[in-house]
């Protein structure tokens, strides 16, 4: 996937991690990284998927656990990425307190996820897992979706990690916000082979938006990117 936002991303971390080797914490890794650190670097995953772990041939160490209550090290890592997790987590604020734990003085903490106040993120706040489930097999022709392993993983999608929330806990925990973008990660499908449903989606998101003075809805913020940083001592 290829946006301006995960370009962006990209060239602050090519300015930020040059030549030399650093500790790098996939949380919630998956089977795939989703940016490249420049030069050698020694990066642990951590999934609560065995599966998963083993698919990932980019890590040097693996963790079965889960990210909400294994205990981290402290002040470890350079850098600690989660890409599409925090929304399947039932207690997301638990993990947020991890990260702050294991990231060291001058690191980054990376991430991404759907923003709960769009309308893509409302429908799947607000419907079942099965729905979900619905959605992938039959709009998004996905015919093992729900099957162990496969996509559409269970979803909470917490308001308090929506972006206003995160600019809250990083002023509450003397961290500073050093990129944050939205992006629109509407599913192709939709928007080329049922462009009925995506027409009707951007009219819906515009109306929301207006009747909520602003605060809901809206197109282009289906997701988004946060980078923290402790703020200087």
């Amino acid at each position: 996937m290829s946006t301006a936002a995960i370009q962006h991303l990209q060239a602050l971390l090519d300015q930020t991690f040059k030549n030399e080797p650093h500790r790098i914490l996939e949380a919630g890794c998956g089977s795939f990284t989703h940016v490249v650190i420049p030069g050698e670097n020694h990066i642990t995953g951590i999934d609560i998927s065995q599966e998963q772990l083993d698919k990932n041939s980019k890590l040097n160490e693996k963790i079965k656990a889960d990210i909400q209550s294994y205990s981290l090290p402290e002040n470890m890592y350079d850098l600690i990425i989660c890409w599409d997790v925090m929304e399947h987590l039932p207690f997301p604020a638990q993990a947020l307190q991890n990260f702050k734990k294991a990231i060291n003085q001058t690191g980054l903490i990376i991430l991404a996820l759907p923003n709960v106040y769009s309308l893509k993120g409302l429908i799947t706040r607000f419907t079942p897992h099965w729905f979900h489930v619905f959605v992938y097999k039959y709009i998004f022709n996905k015919k093992d979706a729900g099957q162990p392993g496969c996509a559409p993983f269970p979803t909470f999608l917490k308001f308090e990690i929506a972006p206003r929330a995160l600019l809250k806990f990083a002023n509450e925990n003397n961290f500073e916000v050093v990129f944050l973008e939205t992006e629109d990660r509407f599913p192709r499908i939709i928007r080329e082979d049922k462009r009925y449903l995506y027409l009707a989606y951007v009219a819906c998101s515009h109306l929301l938006k207006i009747i909520s003075l602003g605060t809901l809805g809206g197109i282009n913020n289906t997701d988004f990117i946060c980078v923290l940083r402790r703020k200087p001592a």
